[in-house]
C-alpha cells in the first residue's frame, strides 16, 4: 500500500470516529464543548494531511519548473547577548547584597523612595 493511500484510509478513519465522537459527545454531555472543539480540530487536521500529502505527490510527478519553489532566506546565527547585571564592582549590582540590605529598613527604605519625613 502507498504512504498516500495509507494516510487517505487513515484520514478517513480518523474522520468518521471524530464525527462519531463529537455527535456522541453531544448527545451525551451538552456541556463538553472542549471535546467538541478537540474532535472539530482532528477532523481539520486530517483532511489538511491528506491534501497537503496530496498536493506534494502532484508536485514531484510533475516536470521540473512547473511549480517552482519559492526561495528561502538564508539562516544567520542569533545575536550572543550579554548580561548587563555584573558580580560587583563600579556602577553594577551584585557582590554581597549589602546595599540591598540597608533597603530593608524601614527608614531607609523611605528615604531611597523619595519620602524623606
Amino acid at each position: 500500500m502507498s504512504y498516500l493511500r495509507a494516510t487517505r484510509w487513515a484520514v478517513t478513519v480518523g474522520k468518521v470516529l471524530a464525527v462519531a465522537a463529537g455527535a456522541g459527545g453531544g448527545l451525551w454531555d451538552f456541556t463538553a464543548i472542549s471535546a467538541g472543539v478537540l474532535f472539530g480540530f482532528i477532523y481539520l487536521a486530517g483532511d489538511n494531511e491528506y491534501r497537503a500529502l496530496l498536493r506534494r505527490e502532484r508536485e514531484d510527478a510533475s516536470p521540473p519548473g512547473l511549480f517552482p519553489r519559492p526561495p528561502t532566506a538564508p539562516v544567520e546565527e542569533p545575536p550572543i547577548l550579554t548580561p548587563r547585571i555584573g558580580v560587583g564592582g563600579e556602577g553594577q549590582a551584585g557582590g554581597d547584597g549589602a546595599h540591598m540590605a540597608a533597603l530593608n529598613h524601614p527608614a531607609q527604605r523611605a528615604r531611597a523612595c523619595g519620602n524623606v519625613g
